[in-house]
């Protein structure tokens, strides 16, 4: 591949972070939650070992701005919109839940579900 591309698609504007979280994080409530939502929208992707979340670009960039999340996503958990809302005002705009993904501190981790 030339380098001059490599060096274009690293500098591309069109460009978002994503963060790896493990599928520990979810209650079985809201992996339902995500397994509907994957048929439905065309936001998430449901794979073998969890799933890919494009989360929504939001006008609101703050935490002050919850009723901007409530409606952007009105299906899910209280406790999973609180998970997009951190890591979107931490600049990520893809959540990837991945059954060998690791936990983060800070975040409840369901051994039993």
């Amino acid at each position: 591949m030339k380098e001059e591309l490599i060096t274009t698609m690293k500098t591309h504007a069109d460009q978002y972070k994503a963060l790896a979280l493990s599928t520990g994080h979810l209650r079985q409530e809201d992996k339902q939650i995500l397994t509907n939502m994957a048929f439905n929208t065309g936001m998430i992707t449901e794979r073998d070992t969890g799933w890919f979340i494009k989360l929504f670009e939001l006008m609101g960039n703050n935490a002050e701005s919850a009723s901007v999340w409530e409606e952007n996503y009105p299906f899910i958990s209280e406790h999973l919109r609180h998970i997009f809302m951190g890591a979107y005002l931490a600049g990520y705009r893809m959540v990837e839940f991945d059954s060998d993904a690791d936990t983060i501190e800070g975040l409840i981790v369901y051994e039993d579900e």
